[in-house]
């Protein structure tokens, strides 16, 4: 059974330090979420810090902030807030851990994002201990109001009796066991369906002419959390250059083009927001010793590839040889037939994109069915 529990009262009256006490005596570790701390200089309250439960900080409010979005005399800076709180939180959204909320109050939710992820986890079966404001408020009071939420109001007066109460509500939660179908139905992917995801992906957005590439990683849960393709940077303009394979190094594509397993690998460690270790990845080619060094540095132990059509060139006898040198396990699956229309792989890559990256869901929805 999940929680939703939620303290209110006045400001300065400990509703935070009450949140930090439950959760270092539940245990760090099994609670994602973040929490706010005032900035002081000079004993006078300047503005606020988020700060997530793994140590990622952002200057949510100042005083000396000149932004059109204010609360009372603190400059709010939303994107600040857009760019590391909502991330954060989309990358847990399938955790079973307790999400920690501190807090939801008019800052935070001037925060469109931010509004639709805490509305999710709400509406989810996760359990929830956070703070919320206390006066009225449209938004707030939308959310106070929904299904399966506990409110209670701290007090100088109540408020050792109300945080140990809050304790041993959650202190019996069972975060090991996981209430989420999909994320089961991720963990039975096959590699596979996996390989599959790759080719999708080299096709649907690849324009190399002669070899089309694709890549997928996934993590631990079995999720995908990074895609690529062969392409020029990002920041060039693409008519600047050539697909042509021969003719003078500068005036083919060799020297330009960003592979598929270095785009997935920066993909999935911005996604990840972190290192990417014990997590697999999977490529149409076989990789080339530079990509084999990215995907070494991003923490990647297992590899699956595809196509082995330069395997006897150096390049790929290079990346051979630094796989074996530190233990990557990599699976030949040169004899799998690629089915572009794969709807479990199709699925998988519409969770990505919903999750990670809207503007490219049209590319995998077809006709599967969400």
């Amino acid at each position: 059974m999940s929680l939703k529990i939620f303290i209110t009262g006045k400001p300065g009256v400990g509703k935070t330090t009450c949140l930090l006490k439950i959760i270092e005596k539940i245990g760090r570790e099994k609670c994602v979420g973040f929490y706010t701390e005032e900035i002081r200089e000079n004993g006078e309250r300047v503005g606020f810090d988020c700060t997530t439960l793994d140590d990622t900080r952002c200057r949510m409010s100042d005083v000396k902030f000149d932004t059109d979005s204010r609360v009372g005399r603190y400059g709010v800076d939303i994107e600040s807030f857009n760019n590391v709180i909502v991330p954060y939180f989309k990358k847990e959204i399938d955790n079973d851990k307790i999400f920690v909320i501190d807090e939801i109050g008019p800052m935070e939710l001037m925060s469109d994002q931010f509004l639709s992820i805490v509305g999710d986890i709400i509406k989810s079966d996760k359990t929830i201990f956070g703070i919320i404001f206390q006066n009225e408020h449209e938004k707030v009071d939308l959310i106070k109001e929904m299904e399966g939420i506990k409110i209670l109001t701290l007090t100088e007066e109540n408020r050792d009796v109300i945080c140990e109460q809050i304790y041993n509500e959650l202190k019996g939660i069972d975060i090991s066991k996981s209430n989420n179908h999909k994320k089961e139905c991720m963990k039975m992917m096959s590699r596979e369906t996996y390989m599959n995801a790759a080719y999708i992906v080299s096709q649907n957005f690849s324009k190399d002419p002669s070899t089309k590439t694709g890549t997928v990683i996934v993590n631990k849960k079995g999720e995908i959390v990074g895609i690529g393709w062969n392409k020029f940077p990002d920041q060039c303009d693409e008519s600047d250059f050539t697909w042509n394979r021969e003719g003078a190094y500068l005036d083919t594509k060799a020297p330009y083009v960003v592979h598929g397993e270095v785009n997935a690998c920066i993909d999935a460690l911005v996604n990840n927001r972190g290192m990417l270790n014990d997590y697999s990845l999977y490529v149409t080619l076989y990789p080339c010793e530079k990509c084999a060094q990215v995907v070494l540095q991003s923490g990647i132990t297992s590899v699956s590839a595809m196509s082995y059509k330069y395997y006897d060139l150096d390049f790929s006898k290079a990346a051979t040889n630094l796989f074996e040198s530190a233990g990557t396990e990599v699976n030949n699956m040169s004899e799998t037939i690629p089915d572009i229309n794969d709807e479990t792989a199709l699925k998988a890559l519409c969770e990505y994109a919903e999750k990670y990256n809207p503007s490219l869901l049209e590319n995998f929805k077809g006709d599967v069915e969400l």
